[in-house]
C-alpha cells in the first residue's frame, strides 16, 4: 500500500507504480568498530549522527559523514539529503497547496549541513563540488574511506553489489550496515514520526484521451500482474508494487526486505508538479552556499527569494 503513494498527488491517484525505493543511512561496520561504535547502529536523532561522525573522525576515518550537497550532485542532493532531512524536521517541500520557504525546518536542514561541512571536518566540502562527486563518494565508501553515507537502496543493489556493482564490495553483506534516517529528535518528523525516508520510481499512466480505455486498462492490469512483474525483474531483487511478489523475491535480500517492511511505511514522495525540478535546483543551490561557507540563515533567505520567482510569488509559499 505504501508504494501506491508514488502515483498519488493531492489525494488523487494518477497512475500505477512499477516499484519504488527508500532512503537510509549506510555505514561501514569495520570503521564503526575501529571508532568504538556499535555494529548494529540506529541513530535516534540528528545529534546522534553528528556524535558518531565525531568518533569516526577521532578514529582517523577520512570522511566520517557523506550527505549529498551542492548542485553538482543534482537531484541526489535533494532526494538523498534535503528532502529526507526536511521530513525529519517535520516538514515537506509542498503541502496544502504551498511551497515551503525559509521555514524553521528548512533552516534546521541547512544548519545540519553547516554542522557537517562548516569546518567540523565531518564531511568533505570539495567532494560536493566535483562533477563526479557522487560516483567518487561510492568509490570512497567501498574503499573504507567514508563512515556514514545517506543513499537509496540503489547503493546496496547496484553500487556495492559484490559481483556486478559499480564499486563492488566482496564483503558487502558482512561490512555494510544500514539504518533508518532519524527525525531531528524523536517524534519530530512528518506525521510525528521517529524515522523518515523519501522514495521515487516510475509510474504507468492510462492516457485520459485514449479511444480504448478498457483495452488500455486490461493491458495495464496484465503489466502489473504477478507474472509480468516477476518477468520484468528478470531474476533481480528489487522492490515492486506487489506485496506477493516482494514476499517471494526479497526473501534472499535482508536489506531490501528491511526497506520494504520498515522504511516504506514511513516514507514520503516528491510533489508531481512541473515546477518541482526548479525548486529542487534552488534547494541544491542553498546547500551549495552552506558548503561554500555561507551560514544557514543567509542560505535559507536566498532560497526563499529564488523560490518566490519560481512559484509565482509569496502567496504560494508557506513557512
Amino acid at each position: 500500500q505504501a508504494v501506491q503513494g508514488l502515483g498519488i498527488f493531492d489525494g488523487k491517484k494518477y497512475g500505477l507504480p512499477q516499484g519504488t525505493d527508500g532512503r537510509v543511512l549506510f555505514y561501514n561496520k569495520a570503521l564503526f568498530k575501529k571508532a568504538g561504535l556499535p555494529e548494529t547502529w540506529q541513530p535516534a536523532s540528528w545529534q546522534e549522527i553528528i556524535d558518531a561522525g565525531v568518533k569516526l573522525k577521532a578514529a582517523g576515518v577520512p570522511t566520517p559523514v557523506q550527505i549529498d550537497a551542492g548542485t553538482a550532485m543534482g537531484e541526489a542532493t535533494t532526494m538523498q539529503g534535503v528532502l529526507p532531512l526536511l521530513a525529519g524536521a517535520g516538514s515537506e517541500i509542498y503541502t496544502e497547496g504551498k511551497w515551503t520557504g525559509d521555514s524553521q525546518a528548512v533552516k534546521d536542514v541547512l544548519g545540519f549541513y553547516q554542522q557537517i561541512y562548516g569546518g567540523s571536518g565531518l564531511g568533505d566540502p570539495k567532494l560536493q563540488q566535483e562533477a563526479k562527486g557522487r560516483d567518487k563518494s561510492f568509490a570512497q565508501f567501498a574503499a573504507g574511506k567514508i563512515g556514514i553515507l545517506a543513499e537509496s537502496d540503489y547503493f546496496w543493489r547496484s553500487v556495492v553489489e559484490p559481483t556486478a556493482g559499480v564499486a563492488p564490495m566482496k564483503d558487502r553483506d558482512q561490512v555494510v550496515g544500514y539504518a533508518k534516517i532519524p527525525a531531528k529528535q524523536p517524534g519530530g518528523g512528518i506525521r510525528g514520526q521517529d524515522f523518515v525516508s523519501m522514495s521515487g520510481g516510475a509510474v504507468r499512466v492510462l492516457n485520459p484521451f485514449s479511444k480504448n480505455p478498457k483495452l488500455a486498462w486490461e493491458l495495464l492490469a496484465f503489466m502489473h500482474s504477478a507474472d509480468a512483474t516477476k518477468a520484468q525483474l528478470a531474476g533481480q531483487a528489487r522492490i515492486s508494487a506487489r506485496t506477493d511478489v516482494n514476499e517471494e523475491v526479497l526473501t534472499s535480500d535482508p536489506m531490501l526486505k528491511f526497506v520494504a517492511d520498515e522504511v516504506l511505511p514511513i516514507t514520503a514522495y516528491r510533489p508531481g508538479l512541473a515546477v518541482y525540478p526548479q525548486v529542487s535546483a534552488a534547494l541544491q543551490e542553498a546547500t551549495a552556499a552552506v558548503v561554500s561557507g555561507r551560514n544557514a540563515g543567509e542560505a535559507a533567505a536566498a532560497y526563499r527569494t529564488k523560490l518566490e520567482g519560481l512559484v509565482g510569488g509569496a502567496a504560494n509559499i508557506g513557512g
